[in-house]
């Protein structure tokens, strides 16, 4: 990657590497716009492929003041049920709140990264202002509207937890997230595809890099480590490595797509 060719913004990171072909080129002023245009022109379009886009979210647990009291009355009455010591019931509460950023009611996003596959072209929006970031992606999909939607356990995790997300924060959704388990169009689930229905086989995204031998997307930092990167600060040490997940994510995608056809 060229370091020259980083544009940055506040939240936003963008490398904006595209092949020399039409299609990549007209990705850049929205796909919707180029066919609005070409329209108005009285051209003659060929049809033009579905975009693939590669979606990752990071999140993390919000803090104990900003959660409803009575939703922390319920989570934490199962506690309240156990045996144990004072020591032993606190140590099962902070493993309950170190938790709340798997869980959407409990959690939030602090960065969504975006790959368009085709093109390469990668966009990371991160930041403290999770509404930013949620108002950001849903007008991509709205200026872009790709056509098959590429994620590492998105149907499970990623799209069920922006959609959340976005309903608790009042936020409309542009278009819809395909989340349909056990088909590959409009959504492939890379993860979904690797393990099936075997939710206990091995599945981490390092895992299978490991695996088809694609670079480890965890070189610099992994997903236990947001939490604190957040907290101290390193927002876009978290959207570089958001986009090292989308990155590794296109890379076994591109490896499968020909066993698993989305057309």
């Amino acid at each position: 990657m060229n370091p020259a060719s980083l544009k940055q913004e506040p939240g936003v990171i963008r490398f904006d590497h595209v092949v020399e072909s039409g299609l990549s080129q007209r990705t850049h002023i929205s796909r919707k716009l180029w066919v609005a245009m070409a329209g108005r022109a009285g051209l003659m379009l060929k049809p033009v492929p579905k975009m693939a886009l590669v979606v990752d979210i990071e999140t993390v647990g919000r803090s104990v003041d900003e959660i409803p009291d009575r939703a922390l009355e319920i989570l934490f009455r199962s506690l309240g049920r156990m045996e144990g010591s004072e020591e032993e019931m606190e140590a099962r509460r902070r493993e309950m709140i170190e938790r709340f950023g798997l869980d959407p009611t409990t959690g939030r996003i602090v960065c969504i990264g975006l790959l368009e596959v085709e093109s390469t072209r990668k966009e990371a929006y991160y930041g403290t202002d999770e509404k930013v970031l949620l108002r950001s992606f849903w007008e991509y999909l709205d200026r872009n509207r790709p056509g098959l939607f590429v994620t590492f356990n998105g149907k499970s995790f990623d799209f069920p937890y922006i959609n959340m997300r976005s309903a608790i924060l009042e936020i409309s959704p542009s278009i819809p997230l395909p989340t349909r388990r056990y088909s590959t169009s409009p959504h492939f689930d890379v993860r979904e595809v690797l393990a099936g229905d075997d939710r206990h086989r091995r599945g981490t995204l390092d895992y299978f890099c490991a695996v088809f031998g694609i670079p480890s997307p965890k070189a610099e930092l992994d997903g236990s480590q947001i939490d604190e990167a957040f907290r101290n600060g390193r927002h876009q040490e978290i959207g570089r490595y958001c986009l090292a997940d989308c990155q590794a994510t296109a890379a076994l995608y591109e490896r499968l797509k020909a066993f698993y056809p989305t057309s």
